[in-house]
């Protein structure tokens, strides 16, 4: 990223303590105790990619569906925390 950017990425800011105050948000969603309570929602969702994955007949791209149920998993993920 241009060092003449005003604003920037998560991953390019080197200042400990703005790194920290920007990824509090990430945390809180990919915590341990955020992530437990989308295990019930997310094995809902595994079911339901497999059973979709058990009717596919010939040859399907595999990485769409896997696009799919990742799109909605960080969706839900977003919204839920």
């Amino acid at each position: 990223m241009a060092e003449q950017s005003t604003i920037r990425t998560l991953i390019s800011v080197r200042d400990a303590t703005e790194h920290a105050r920007r990824r509090k948000p990430w945390t809180r969603a990919f915590g341990t105790a955020a992530l437990k309570g989308y295990e019930e929602i997310l094995g809902r969702r595994v079911q339901q990619f497999v059973m979709k994955l058990e009717q596919q007949t010939g040859p399907f791209d595999l990485a769409e569906f896997i696009s799919y149920f990742t799109y909605v998993f960080r969706f839900l993920c977003f919204f839920c925390s």
